[in-house]
């Protein structure tokens, strides 16, 4: 989508795929019994990874076999990526999932740590967080987004920030859809024009309400026509009714 070849990613773009490896090798903990457990040998593998300044797990439920309401063992791997990130210099960066209660309501999960799963665990050692959420039909008509488009936007709000002050508010993001080298389509996140949005929201409901008297006054002459009205009275009780 950004046009960027991999010639100028060069070699510092290392991705593992689930589907071509043994999962149970790579994964960061599971549960032994009834005790959570890290992968050392998968943590030491990224601490020595040469000149790794970025790690992106995508998403975390996929790649740990913890029980997530279970908070001691929740924490015992937050607390290990959090001291990945600080023994290695790098930044680590996850997706997770809300809990399902929130489908109930696409919005209902802004603004709220405890919305997660292992929510209260995770809120704790995460040094930024933001939620990101469909839109409600409210929340696209203040956009000026045609409800026909709404499901191609989501919203992105901040959450929490520990390290510099939260953001102004959330930002519109538009999923496009991009077909990648082995043809496969993929969503793309792009920062739209809000304001353009909302001016072609504006612009769209004038030309509907002008559109809507057209046709209003369109009936009323019909009616008139076809009706006969006796008087004036008559007249002025059809075109209120």
């Amino acid at each position: 989508h950004y046009g960027i070849s991999p010639r100028e990613l060069g070699d510092r773009l290392h991705v593992v795929y689930q589907s071509e490896i043994n999962p149970t090798d790579y994964e960061l903990a599971q549960m032994i019994g009834d005790m959570a457990t890290l992968n050392a040998q998968m943590f030491d593998w990224l601490r020595q990874f040469p000149d790794i300044v970025a790690l992106f797990i995508d998403p975390m439920v996929s790649w740990h076999r913890l029980m997530e309401n279970d908070n001691m063992a929740m924490q015992l791997l937050c607390v290990a990526l959090r001291g990945l990130a600080a023994q290695a210099n790098i930044a680590v960066a996850f997706d997770h999932h809300v809990t399902k209660v929130a489908m109930f309501d696409l919005e209902a999960h802004v603004g709220n740590l405890a919305a997660m799963r292992g929510g209260s665990v995770i809120g704790a050692d995460m040094r930024w967080a933001f939620t990101m959420a469909k839109l409600k039909p409210d929340t696209a008509a203040q956009y000026g987004i045609a409800e026909e488009d709404r499901k191609i936007y989501r919203r992105l709000d901040p959450l929490k920030a520990s390290y510099g002050p939260d953001g102004d508010g959330p930002r519109l993001l538009k999923i496009e859809s991009v077909r990648i080298a082995n043809g496969e389509y993929v969503g793309v996140l792009t920062g739209p024009d809000a304001e353009r949005l909302r001016a072609d929201g504006q612009e769209r409901q004038k030309l509907a309400e002008k559109e809507r008297r057209r046709r209003l006054g369109e009936a009323l002459a019909w009616m008139l026509r076809e009706k006969r009205p006796r008087s004036a009275a008559d007249a002025a009780l059809w075109i209120a009714t």
